[in-house]
């Protein structure tokens, strides 16, 4: 796990998280325009995820709770996107004390209701996965069974990734106590807007803002709105 940050550290702490396969450049642009007001740091797990290690996403907690006790980071706000979100759900759970705020953008954790086309491509994928042992097919075939994001991980990353995504947090979200703003695109098909919903319902306080027409990465829509939602957030106005 590496950071980068921006502004002075006796200022209010923002930590960003971003999704799986984002980096650094997920959030640079907007912790370097929310600097004035607020020390902002930046987490890039692809370190992590490459560690050759098999993980699970307390690791990613835990790491972030020791690199943020080195930063002498307390009473943070974290601005999470997708599987960002997965960490932040986490760290709250096991570190409840430690956070101020939270914001989730199209956040992932919460289980996804498949339909029938998902369940019988599951079917044939073990199917497929018994003829790769007993070498009728070669293993290569079965990459083109994976998501985008899966196919092009190493074997232990792959792993991780497995253990990432069938991890329900729907308990660990339900702990939230804190002011959480959820943030969703409309047209979120990565993590549908019902997850929004739940969330919602399951997190207390929190307030849902719906950026129309958006998908999964809703806070690029529109940049500078988002900007003003998080200060207005961070100053508890009416956003």
């Amino acid at each position: 796990m590496e950071l980068i940050t921006f502004g002075r550290k006796d200022l209010p702490c923002l930590v960003f998280l971003h999704g799986w396969g984002g980096g650094f450049s997920s959030f640079s642009f907007f912790a370097k325009e929310l600097s004035d007001k607020y020390f902002c740091v930046v987490v890039d797990f692809n370190s992590t995820i490459n560690s050759g290690k098999v993980l699970w996403v307390s690791d990613f907690s835990d790491e972030l709770k020791n690199e943020l006790d080195l930063l002498g980071a307390k009473d943070i706000t974290i601005i999470a996107h997708s599987f960002g979100g997965r960490v932040t759900a986490k760290f709250y759970e096991k570190y409840p004390g430690f956070v101020k705020k939270i914001v989730l953008i199209d956040s992932a954790g919460l289980p996804k209701k498949h339909n029938l086309w998902y369940y019988i491509k599951v079917r044939w994928f073990k199917f497929c996965k018994t003829l790769a042992k007993m070498h009728i097919i070669s293993k290569e075939k079965l990459d083109s069974f994976g998501s985008p994001d899966y196919v092009k991980l190493n074997q232990t990353a792959r792993k991780t990734f497995i253990n990432i995504v069938n991890e329900d947090l729907t308990n660990s979200f339900s702990k939230i106590r804190v002011p959480t703003l959820i943030y969703w695109g409309e047209k979120d098909k990565e993590t549908p807007l019902k997850m929004a919903k739940t969330l919602k319902k399951i997190i207390k306080p929190s307030e849902l803002i719906i950026e129309k027409e958006a998908g999964h990465f809703s806070y690029l829509t529109n940049p500078q709105k988002f900007i003003r939602i998080i200060r207005c957030f961070m100053e508890e106005k009416y956003v």
